[in-house]
């Protein structure tokens, strides 16, 4: 049986909004995942960010940036890092999941720097960057996107997995919102199973 991870589908029940896809994109340009194959996977495959370069290139493919001439800079990366990483450990907390504090920190700090505006076009009103180099636009785009799915309420279906060695952010489609796994068939039944071995065990 072929298994669909949560982010190889689209339902049509619940579709995720454009502005929380970026949102889910943008946490997993990191891959956590340790367990079975992918324990081997080198450090180098695993950050999508690892270069100022890869950080414009990804920033360019999710229409974030207006000039496709930008160049990043170190200082850019280590932004784009810090809040990713305090927008995972955010999930991580909201969720009652261990998480990095530091970084959640971090963020909060970055996000009170950013700047934001309100923007009339003619069929809505959105917040838009204030202003600013292109890359600290394309940061303010992103925290636009986490307070419009907020005000939405398609932020709360924002999740990371709950597998300590997944840790993959998804789009909690079930009806209830109470998904714990990015995959029920995958993470889910490899949870349970460890922790049946645990009980057998002890």
């Amino acid at each position: 049986m072929e298994i669909l991870y949560a982010w190889e589908y689209d339902d049509l029940e619940h579709p995720r909004p454009a502005e929380v896809a970026r949102l889910e994109a943008f946490c997993n340009t990191v891959d956590r995942h340790t367990f079975g194959q992918h324990g081997g996977k080198p450090a180098g495959r695993r950050e999508l960010l690892a270069t100022p370069a890869r950080l414009r290139d990804w920033l360019a493919a999710q229409q974030l940036l207006d000039d496709p001439g930008t160049v990043a800079d170190a200082g850019d990366l280590d932004r784009a890092i810090a809040l990713r990483n305090g927008l995972r450990a955010w999930l991580g907390a909201r969720q009652g999941l261990d998480h990095d504090r530091a970084a959640l920190g971090r963020a909060r700090e970055l996000l009170g720097r950013l700047r934001l505006q309100v923007g009339l076009d003619r069929e809505a009103a959105a917040l838009a960057p204030a202003g600013g180099d292109a890359v600290t636009a394309a940061l303010e785009r992103l925290a636009a996107d986490l307070a419009t799915a907020a005000a939405t309420g398609a932020l709360a279906r924002l999740k990371i997995c709950g597998a300590p060695d997944c840790q993959f952010v998804y789009y909690d489609r079930s009806r209830s919102r109470t998904s714990r796994w990015c995959s029920t068939e995958v993470c889910g039944n490899r949870m349970k199973t460890r922790r049946y071995r645990g009980r057998r065990q002890g």
